[in-house]
């Protein structure tokens, strides 16, 4: 129950929380009066996977507006287009207040600010994945700490929080890499000496697993290979 409450919760991803908040401040920034002249579009480079197109088409019909895919810029990139609905590039030519209808302006306005608020409430609430708040990533870092507290104290009888004593293994860790390097770059008249390796057959596939899975996971391999390893611990 508590998976299928997770799944029909709204989540956005990282980048649908941008594209609705690029959207949503267009739109707050152009009121919905067609005699007026505006900014005429919001454009986005047609960059996005299917998730987020799918994402564009529903949000612009959930606020009413125009998406188009078509177009380009002066680059020749493919661009995303939002209009508000009956949205002209140029400015409307004036009309007789006496013929325009103004109650269906009235209206067509109603309607689109309530859908603006109505999907502003619901996608401002919607929390976004893949990203730890605050509190679970401190979590996280100070149980890690914790467990280095106790590997440190158990394998090498020395404080984590111990500035002087952890510089100490710093310092050692770093010149055991020194020596590795100094030891395997001074390798000399290397090209007086010859080498010679034998080829066999590779292991076959379960074979291979045999060599690598622990004793508690011999369920993975067929039977009769789990009756041979058995035998080759005993021996």
């Amino acid at each position: 129950m508590e998976l299928a409450r997770m799944r029909a919760k709204l989540v956005l991803t990282r980048p649908q929380r941008d594209i609705f908040d690029q959207v949503q401040q267009f739109v707050l920034q152009n009121p919905r009066k067609p005699s007026q002249h505006r900014t005429a579009a919001l454009t986005m480079p047609n960059t996005f996977p299917a998730r987020e197109r799918k994402f564009i088409s529903t949000l612009a019909e959930e606020l009413h507006l125009s998406v188009t895919w078509d177009e380009c810029d002066e680059e020749d990139q493919n661009l995303v287009t939002w209009r508000l609905p009956g949205f002209l590039d140029e400015p409307l030519a004036e009309t007789d207040p006496e013929q325009a209808n103004g109650d269906n302006v009235e209206e067509d306005d109603d309607e689109g600010r309530a859908a603006v608020d109505r999907v502003s409430k619901k996608f401002d609430k919607a929390p976004v994945v893949g990203v730890f708040d605050a509190r679970h990533e401190q979590s996280i870092n100070d149980k890690m700490s914790e467990w280095k507290r106790g590997y440190y104290k158990e394998k090498l009888g020395i404080s984590y929080d111990d500035p002087k004593e952890m510089d100490d293994l710093i310092y050692r860790y770093a010149e055991g890499l020194q020596w590795g390097m100094h030891h395997y770059y001074n390798l000399r008249d290397l090209g007086d000496k010859s080498f010679m390796f034998e080829l066999c057959k590779p292991f076959r596939p379960f074979e291979q697993l045999m060599g690598v899975l622990p004793s508690a996971s011999m369920e993975h391999i067929p039977i009769a290979y789990q009756v041979c390893s058995v035998a080759c611990v005993m021996h």
